[in-house]
């Protein structure tokens, strides 16, 4: 009888003092990579080289007519308004404005190469949607954020799911394909630890 009680206590027992162990002395730390902190030696296209710590620069340098400031942690998007999959990555990005809109320090900024909104909502306290026919886009695309999109026909882009994180020093923090769900999520996951982290 002493056997099983003893037997008991080490089955039960064992587990809950590893898990109190680990909680006392343990530490979960999750960092968000920073890219570029020794610039970038091979620019896309006419770009230049940099070094030292990229920064992303203000989109008003590429824009003139852009006169807004955008500040504080910034989700890019980049492309067209109508696409095969567009749908899908605008409910995405409305997921994500969703769960960060207390969040004053966050906002998506999404540039669209077309002179219409389309499926896209109205800017919003957290999601700013501008449209540009110029190709000023492709350039602050490749020289403000190290991105080439492949789908792009007569200087213009056809089709793109990939959104820039960048924090508020500046700097990209990643990139995510968010025609993906699972990317979608990494982004939520990765802006609640920068937000923490804030």
């Amino acid at each position: 009888m002493k056997f099983k009680w003893l037997f008991l206590f080490f089955i039960l027992g064992f587990p809950v003092s590893i898990y109190l162990f680990l909680q006392g002395f343990g530490e979960n730390k999750f960092n968000v990579p920073v890219y570029y902190e020794m610039g970038i030696n091979e620019p896309i296209g006419d770009c230049s080289k940099v070094t030292g710590q990229f920064i992303v620069p203000n989109y008003k340098k590429f824009d003139t007519t852009f006169d807004d400031t955008i500040e504080g942690v910034v989700v890019y998007d980049l492309g067209t308004p109508n696409c095969d999959s567009c749908q899908f990555k605008i409910n995405n990005l409305l997921s994500l404005s969703d769960k960060f809109r207390k969040w004053e320090g966050f906002k998506i900024f999404s540039i669209l190469n077309a002179d219409q909104t389309g499926l896209y909502p109205d800017s919003g306290a957290n999601w700013k949607v501008v449209t540009n026919t110029q190709n000023d886009i492709l350039k602050f695309t490749r020289c403000g954020l190290n991105l080439e999109i492949p789908s792009i026909k007569d200087n213009r882009i056809t089709r793109n799911g990939v959104v820039v994180l960048v924090d508020q020093q500046q700097r990209i923090r990643g990139y995510y394909n968010v025609f993906d769900r699972k990317e979608s999520d990494r982004l939520g996951v990765e802006l609640e630890i920068l937000r923490i982290e804030k």
